[in-house]
């Protein structure tokens, strides 16, 4: 009876062994690629941080000349509006002289120095 015992148990221990070896191979193979995998995804996550960090330089500094654009522009416009007042508060003076009904006793009143170049050769003839 213990004749074929023995070869019984020696198949069955090398068929544990074999097993068991092949399992740790295929799951260490399994860790290496999947760590591979992330290695791969790592890397491509870092590349887009790399151009998205591009993009949003490139951004900022169309950001900051567009800044310096608007403050131009926003000097520029304070100024025309100032300019405008100063041009209707002159319109409002050459309005009330022509409604006096006495141009011939009133005088034309001078324009602002700030538009005196502007309307001087308007003027000219008055």
């Amino acid at each position: 009876m213990q004749e074929w015992l023995i070869p019984l148990a020696t198949a069955v221990i090398t068929f544990a062994a074999t097993a068991a070896t092949a399992y740790f191979a295929f799951r260490a193979k399994r860790i290496e690629v999947k760590e591979t995998g992330w290695g791969t995804l790592s890397e491509a996550w870092e590349r887009r941080l790399n151009e998205t960090e591009d993009e949003i330089r490139k951004l900022n500094e169309k950001v900051s000349q567009h800044e310096s654009k608007i403050e131009g522009l926003e000097v520029k416009l304070r100024d025309e509006r100032r300019r405008s007042w100063i041009t209707l508060t002159y319109l409002r003076q050459v309005l009330a002289w022509v409604c006096s009904w006495k141009p011939e006793e009133a005088t034309l009143p001078p324009p602002p120095e700030e538009l005196q170049q502007e309307l001087s050769p308007f003027l000219r003839g008055l």
